[in-house]
């Protein structure tokens, strides 16, 4: 059974003092407020911009002195941050608590928790990689660290050097219509007009368009569907639900698509995809 990662109460300070010293913010004070000390595992995030390997140690007496050593670093609340291509690598802490996952993503000198607050912070996480013995457990494609919802999202729209490339070449054949609600739920028809029967289920990917380029975006919790497959024959249709506002909040203005995947006779991947603008 995997460890809950049980946080100190003295790194209860972390990322709460500013370059006086002396201030604290209750918001970081909340967050970690339901981690103890007993039992506990902790992951190391470290993304180069093309792969993630993601670590761990479950040795509790390292870990506390990990996290006073963590817990040591000034902090100073920002009300925007840019991290950029040139903060690389980035790192992210992920540990557990009574409450659930808490998750801090790191890039240059920004700090950014699960609860999307954001604050100057320094630290050397090559340092901390090579100090300790870290498990490395796997390696995920692309940018894959925790908060990547709250880095990507800044105050003049997403940032295109925090969000990972599309993969999926669209089928023109497999068409997609949809119709959006005001509360940011989209119903989807996809309809196979490709030859072939298709296998589709309910799982659905967000992406946005920036400079002409189609990006995935983070979702700011997992998205959850029913495990359904779908038979659809040529030229015929389904329906699905995509709860936009639900998964990725309050989009800024761009221009979108819901990307639906499907799988022809032989196994070979389709996707469609439904285009639309947020103004």
């Amino acid at each position: 059974m995997k460890k809950v990662m049980i946080l100190s109460l003295s790194v209860i300070a972390m990322l709460a003092l500013s370059a006086c010293g002396n201030y604290s913010t209750k918001e970081i004070e909340d967050y970690l407020l339901n981690a103890t000390p007993e039992s506990s595992v902790i992951e190391l995030f470290v993304s180069d911009g093309k792969t993630t390997d993601v670590y761990m140690i479950a040795d509790v007496p390292t870990e506390k002195k990990i996290l006073i050593e963590l817990s040591d670093v000034k902090a100073v609340p920002v009300a925007d941050w840019n991290p950029a291509a040139n903060d690389l690598p980035f790192y992210g802490i992920r540990i557990g608590s009574s409450g659930g996952e808490l998750d801090v993503f790191f890039a240059g000198d920004y700090a950014i928790t699960g609860e999307g607050k954001a604050y100057k912070y320094k630290y050397d996480f090559r340092k901390l990689l090579g100090q300790y013995e870290w498990r490395l457990m796997h390696t995920i494609d692309g940018i894959s660290v925790p908060c990547l919802y709250y880095a990507a999202l800044t105050q003049v729209g997403w940032n295109q050097d925090i969000l990972n490339r599309s993969s999926f070449s669209v089928c023109d054949r497999f068409e997609v219509s949809g119709t959006e609600d005001k509360d940011g739920v989209i119903d989807i028809t996809p309809k196979n007009n490709t030859g072939n029967e298709l296998r589709c289920g309910e799982y659905w990917y967000f992406e946005v368009n920036l400079n002409g380029v189609w990006y995935s975006v983070p979702s700011k919790k997992p998205v959850v569907v029913n495990d359904i497959a779908y038979i659809v024959p040529n030229g015929q249709t389904y329906s699905k639900t995509c709860d936009i506002k639900f998964y990725y909040g309050d989009i800024p203005k761009g221009t979108y698509r819901i990307v639906v995947p499907g799988h022809d006779s032989d196994g070979n991947a389709v996707y469609g995809a439904y285009e639309f603008i947020r103004p």
